[in-house]
């Protein structure tokens, strides 16, 4: 059929426009494999390569420039768009790779404009980028916290780990001493530590599961009290959770008689324990501890849903921060138990320090990419927040992410400004 019938006006994201010509092309990619003294090479079809279409554009007549300027500005957003090619018709998702103006001194009121688009489809990546989308991020919330979920439920298991090491022993007074001495001063402590503290048990050795629950419900203290509205909190917290973690260490510095390598050996029975039986005591503790910590970075970061505040390195700091805990518990229950016998642990703590990876890069994702910008004129926050986004209320922005100026009314000229990049 003839173009009188079939041929279409051009457009771009709904923006017409007039064209002179337009050159297509396909291309395949093809790999070769050539060898020695053989002619010729073996080729592989790797599939078809994104169609390009190369399209000239015209503008012209008095009030060419307008057209023109409000054609470039759609040229300038960025993403694909659907492309209705003169020929072809409608193209939904193509993208702009380049385009160049063109004016001619013996056509006056006249311009042409080189475009060249290629199209753009949605395929499965190979490698995925885990929190990329809104949707990612509250995948990786909701999977986060379903594990914080499973790690509680570690408290039944790890009581039921400390009931194996009694009942092991059964019959050795010392060793039994021992673990409720230590157990019954790990608490002590906590109750020390935190208000509303209690102990649903007076002797750990009869009733091991209760070690686990009463631990894990002290150690909730770690996070009530406190906003996080600020990166002190969190600090603050993990400095709290270190000296929890190193209670039993200092229980049993404070008596160097409790731990013995050879139970056997010459100190007293009622005090012998070995390495491996506090080790596996302190599991409670450590797993304990790692949950707390780990739901509160979930809370942490799953308010930057709404209102995204914090700067790339500040929720790197808390990610790190929680897999440090999650670490440590996985090297603890490893030493205390062996490497077949902890996975019952470990695992849900593996997939824990991979879940509140995947939230963290979500939360970053959230935001622009962070770049360096350097202040072109002395100005203030105020000033460059206008310049940069013809935004001035983005100033409170970018004074948090940049505590380093002293001033920020007095920002010199040549400053390098953290600033996000749209």
């Amino acid at each position: 059929m003839s173009w009188l019938l079939t041929l279409q006006d051009a457009s771009f994201k709904g923006r017409k426009f007039e064209v002179v010509s337009t050159d297509d092309a396909v291309s395949r990619d093809v790999a070769q494999y050539e060898r020695p003294y053989v002619d010729g090479a073996d080729t592989e079809d790797l599939g078809r390569k994104a169609r390009e279409f190369q399209i000239q554009a015209v503008f012209y007549g008095l009030f060419y420039e307008d057209a023109l300027n409000t054609f470039l500005s759609i040229l300038e957003e960025p993403g694909p768009g659907e492309l209705v090619h003169p020929i072809w018709g409608s193209i939904p998702q193509a993208q702009l790779m380049s385009h160049r103006v063109h004016h001619d001194a013996d056509m006056p009121d006249h311009a042409t404009v080189d475009l060249v688009f290629v199209e753009h489809q949605d395929s499965d990546p190979f490698y995925s980028t885990a929190g990329s989308t809104m949707d990612d991020l509250m995948s990786a919330f909701d999977m986060a916290t379903a594990m914080v979920e499973a790690v509680y439920a570690f408290g039944a298991f790890a009581g039921a780990l400390v009931g194996a090491v009694v009942g092991g022993a059964f019959g050795l007074i010392a060793l039994v001493t021992g673990l409720g001495g230590l157990t019954g001063g790990i608490m002590g402590q906590l109750r020390g530590l935190f208000s509303g503290s209690s102990s649903s048990a007076s002797d750990y050795t009869r009733s091991p599961q209760a070690f686990g629950a009463d631990v894990r419900a002290a150690v909730e203290g770690l996070s009530d009290g406190r906003t996080y509205e600020t990166m002190t909190d969190w600090r603050d917290m993990t400095v709290e959770a270190d000296a929890v973690l190193r209670i039993p260490a200092d229980l049993v510095a404070d008596d160097s008689q409790v731990v013995s390598e050879d139970p056997d050996g010459a100190l007293p029975a009622t005090l012998a324990l070995s390495t491996q039986d506090v080790a596996r005591v302190e599991t409670v503790l450590q797993v304990a501890v790692a949950a707390d910590v780990v739901e509160t970075a979930i809370q942490i970061l799953a308010a930057q849903r709404d209102n995204p505040t914090m700067t790339p390195a500040e929720i790197e700091e808390v990610v790190n921060g929680a897999r440090r805990y999650i670490v440590g518990a996985i090297d603890k229950n490893r030493q205390a138990w062996g490497d077949v016998e902890a996975r019952p642990i470990t695992e849900p703590l593996k997939s824990a320090a991979k879940k509140i990876q995947d939230l963290g890069l979500a939360v970053i994702n959230l935001r622009p990419p962070l770049v360096t910008r350097r202040a072109a004129v002395a100005s203030n926050f105020h000033l460059l927040a206008h310049i940069w986004y013809g935004d001035y209320s983005r100033s409170a922005e970018l004074a948090r992410l940049n505590p380093q100026i002293r001033n920020p009314n007095d920002i010199p000229a040549g400053e390098q400004i953290n600033a996000y990049a749209e």
